[in-house]
């Protein structure tokens, strides 16, 4: 018992001279904000979402460390763009935190792109880039429509019984048994796809035309396997004229027939951006590379860029460049929770005194993350949003509705989350003595809940109403 205070007290002296939370002792450590933000927010929610509040109340820089050690990990939360780019994810990319990876191997096995390293994620990269392209995410336009227009069919009918729908997000389950059958399954019905694509590919290659196949296809999972096999208002001013006053099938077809027209909704793009940077879905957790394994000029600490100074990376700190936090900073984005598209366009930004279209600023819009291990999958993932919004947002009005409660909820937006959360107001009042349920989180009655990733909180439930003009 003497060895383990000792080396946990010698552990916390580490911190000394460092920006962080304040201790209130050497053994526990920053444990007292764990019982701070569980008695003020929303049960369930998101750990990202609370970095900056404390960061914000504690008046820390935009670079800070969280010592939960021995009953959780010791954190470097970084805030800052240039920060998170320079020293973690781009101009010197780190490995991937091995906290995070056995948490990730357990739902995706071990040879999976997300926690891969080294030149086995370059091999797996390298195969489903071609996929993954723009120009070839373009392509897929058709069958992406042609799932909106049965989705919009299933939408029609919730439209016309006006009952309460709500998404189904659940953590995923854990226990080694359920692994197991889960992933055995999971594996069958995979193998059975990649079978029948692997016949279809062979019967469609003639004898003595190898390679004929590559030009044929353009499905994310061909162009793999051939990457495998070689190495081995707001619509209407939007370019929502062409479409928008038409049938729902009508402009399906128009979408099928001229994929690049969605190019042309400079705005709704604008619209899905800002709603990802006030809720990003997830951030990278990095790690200082293991002694006698770092490359050679892999930089031990960051420089924080407001103060200059020089932070060190500990070794066993998880490297928490958290999008949330970033997305906040005044920097870049003034009056952060404050839902402003126009924010993210250039000629029309209100702000044009700030950092966001300079060099210092292309890096803090990031809820893909950014540098070489930036999400695979961001482009398909925009696209699909896009053509989304193209068929369904004209058509039908979504109401936010939990069950027990009055529809269309909502709140005021506070200045930030400090104020929402202090004893100076009613809310804060009425949480701290318990007389009203923990509900709410900048504003938002859809919270973000850790479930793997944020998801909101409840699966966001509601009605499906038929829009009028």
């Amino acid at each position: 018992m003497v060895y383990f205070v000792d080396n946990l007290i010698r552990k916390r002296r580490q911190l000394d001279g460092l920006p962080q939370l304040p201790m209130q002792n050497r053994l526990l450590g920053h444990l007292h904000i764990a019982d701070e933000v569980t008695k003020l927010f929303p049960p369930g929610v998101h750990a990202h979402v609370w970095s900056e509040h404390v960061r914000t109340k504690y008046k820390l820089p935009k670079v800070f460390y969280l010592d939960w050690r021995q009953f959780g990990p010791l954190g470097l939360y970084i805030g800052d763009p240039v920060v998170a780019s320079k020293y973690v994810t781009t101009t010197q990319s780190l490995p991937k935190n091995p906290l995070a990876r056995v948490y990730l191997e357990t739902f995706l096995g071990r040879n999976d792109m997300v926690t891969a390293e080294g030149v086995h994620w370059d091999s797996l990269r390298s195969i489903f880039n071609p996929g993954f392209s723009l120009g070839n995410i373009i392509t897929l336009t058709d069958s992406i429509v042609h799932a909106r227009v049965t989705f919009g069919d299933v939408i029609h009918t919730k439209a016309e019984t006006s009952e309460l729908l709500c998404s189904r997000s659940s953590e995923p389950a854990r226990r080694p048994w359920k692994l197991w059958s889960n992933g055995r399954r999971l594996n069958a019905e995979i193998g059975k796809e990649f079978d029948l694509k692997i016949r279809r590919r062979a019967e469609q290659t003639a004898p003595g035309e190898k390679g004929a196949i590559h030009k044929k296809k353009r499905s994310v999972i061909d162009l793999s396997l051939n990457a495998y096999e070689k190495e081995t208002s707001m619509f209407i001013n939007d370019g929502w004229t062409a479409f928008f006053h038409r049938a729902r099938q009508e402009t399906a077809d128009i979408l099928k027939q001229d994929p690049y027209l969605v190019n042309k909704l400079e705005y709704t793009t604008t619209v899905i951006r800002e709603t990802m940077r006030i809720f990003p879905a997830a951030s990278t957790v990095r790690c200082r590379p293991t002694p006698g394994k770092a490359e050679a000029g892999v930089l031990g600490f960051v420089i924080e860029s407001e103060t200059r100074k020089q932070i060190p990376m500990l070794a066993d700190a998880m490297l928490r460049p958290v999008a949330h936090m970033i997305h906040r900073n005044t920097r870049f984005f003034p009056n952060p929770l404050k839902f402003i598209p126009e924010r993210l366009i250039q000629s029309q930004t209100a702000f044009p005194e700030k950092k966001l279209f300079t060099d210092a600023g292309k890096d803090a819009f990031r809820p893909f993350e950014k540098g070489p291990r930036s999400c695979i999958g961001q482009e398909l993932v925009i696209l699909e949003v896009k053509v989304i919004l193209a068929l369904t947002a004209r058509e039908f009005d979504f109401v936010l509705e939990y069950p027990g409660e009055e529809a269309d909820v909502r709140y005021p937006t506070p200045e930030n989350m400090v104020d929402e959360l202090s004893d100076n107001t009613k809310y804060g009042k009425a949480i701290r003595a318990g007389t009203t349920k923990r509900d709410r989180f900048e504003g938002h009655r859809v919270y973000q809940r850790l479930m793997s990733a944020a998801k909101p909180n409840g699966g966001y439930p509601g009605r499906i109403y038929f829009h009028t003009w």
